[in-house]
């Protein structure tokens, strides 16, 4: 019996090895049908979520998580929670869409992602 395509809710049957590991790391491989290698070769976008589980899916098109673009932390704001930072975050979705979400920020919350920064 042939293998199934790896990327989600593909049903067709695999036909080419891809490698999705990263550079410097084991390779690893994923099976995807023809479709699915022709718009990997073509530059489609494409991920992979190793931590999940080494057969977990490759993810493509509208099941592809958001691509964060941009972010800005907006300060001296007044609020019910007091003074308080707006953080704005731009991203693109596997559709082909953008969007933005605002989030109001505790100063523990902005002090958070302050320290976070510091160690990516």
């Amino acid at each position: 019996m042939a293998a199934t395509c790896n990327v989600l809710r593909c049903t067709s049957e695999g036909a080419e090895i891809v490698d999705v590991s990263g550079e410097h790391q084991l390779r690893l491989e994923a099976i995807v049908c023809t479709e699915h290698k022709a718009n990997m070769d073509a530059g489609a976008r494409w991920v992979w979520d190793d931590q999940m589980d080494a057969r977990a899916p490759l993810l493509m098109g509208e099941d592809l998580p958001p691509v964060l673009t941009s972010s800005r932390m907006e300060v001296s704001h007044m609020s019910s929670l007091g003074r308080t930072k707006m953080l704005r975050l731009e991203f693109d979705r596997g559709d082909g869409t953008s969007d933005y979400v605002i989030f109001e920020l505790t100063p523990e919350a902005a002090e958070g992602i302050k320290n976070l920064s510091r160690t990516m």
